[in-house]
């Protein structure tokens, strides 16, 4: 939350001072200040549903259709704005929510948004990811 205040200070010190900034720098700092909120909320959706899945219902995590898992998040991820999609990024692109396993054959699942470039699977894609232990 503290990350999310510095990341909204500097971005509305800059608008108030937009004369000396170009528009360049100024979509710089406000994708910056969507990676700091998408990353918070990538990790707290991923917390919601290793407290659902992975501790309530012994690591069975449903093969859900993105569909479900955008109503799932939904219903489960409030905001204050309440025009607000909270299945949706900060860039308007829905979360991707994926099953994936690791290397000790681990059941887990991945969160991602595909970030400022609005492409999925590259260098800039914000996510998380959680296994049962």
């Amino acid at each position: 939350m503290f990350s999310k205040l510095i990341g909204l200070g500097v971005v509305i010190f800059l608008i108030h001072k937009g004369a000396s900034v170009g528009g360049d720098q100024l979509s710089f700092f406000i994708n910056l200040t969507k990676n700091v909120i998408v990353s918070t909320e990538v990790k707290g959706i991923g917390k919601t549903i290793y407290l659902n899945y992975a501790i309530g219902n012994d690591c069975n995590f449903p093969d859900n259709s993105q569909d479900d898992w955008y109503e799932y998040i939904r219903t489960n991820m409030g905001s204050n704005d309440k025009s607000r999609d909270t299945s949706q990024d900060h860039w308007e692109n829905h979360y991707y929510v994926s099953l994936i396993e690791d290397e000790q054959g681990r059941q887990g699942f991945e969160i991602r948004s595909p970030g400022a470039d609005e492409e999925h699977d590259t260098d800039d894609d914000i996510f998380h990811q959680d296994f049962c232990y």
